[in-house]
């Protein structure tokens, strides 16, 4: 029996475009974070706080600066003192958190793994339509070479949804949505 391989018919530019505005986010956060944390704690290795950034950061201060200070103090009073932005810091954790589920981005590197936003064939039939749809949609490009007028709208509702008009290209495409549900 022919083994199954999937065609990648398609890229989902939304989740896409989604992926991109939430990793320039994330960034932009983690930017912002170790520069406010950076101001009161040195950082020389951020891997752990891809856990927990505002505990982490806690831990850092407290392990670095809280022996010049009081002992009576609280750790609330010594960040008070040396006036740290906790509600800034607090919020950028909240935020990179909250965006680095999807993402799991490096914080060393500010690398994330590539995604692939492809959509594929899920059967062997969706696999021989689509192939034939990329045939019909070439001769019918091929056809407009001779001078005689193509109506896409004719040919569109012809073919009952297996086509549809790319406005961009200004060209007739295969129908993703009609071809998945096959």
């Amino acid at each position: 029996m022919k083994k199954f391989n999937p065609i990648k018919i398609a890229i989902d530019k939304t989740s896409e475009a989604r992926y991109k505005a939430n990793l320039s986010a994330l960034k932009t956060h983690l930017s912002d974070f170790f520069s406010e944390a950076s101001k009161h704690v040195k950082i020389e290795n951020k891997t752990p706080y891809e856990q927990n950034l505002f505990n982490t950061f806690l831990d850092e201060f407290n392990t670095q600066l809280k022996h010049e200070f009081p002992p009576m103090l609280s750790l609330e009073k010594c960040l008070e003192l040396t006036e740290v932005n906790t509600n800034k810091l607090k919020f950028l954790s909240d935020k990179i958190t909250e965006l680095n589920k999807d993402i799991k981005l490096n914080f060393d590197t500010m690398e994330a793994p590539e995604k692939d936003f492809g959509i594929y064939t899920q059967n062997e039939t969706q696999n021989q339509l689509y192939k034939m749809l990329v045939r019909l949609v070439g001769i019918i490009n091929e056809c407009k070479n001779y001078q005689n007028p193509i109506y896409s709208g004719d040919l569109l509702r012809g073919f009952g949804g297996m086509l549809i008009f790319d406005h961009t290209t200004q060209q007739l495409q295969p129908n993703i949505s009609w071809l998945l549900s096959k």
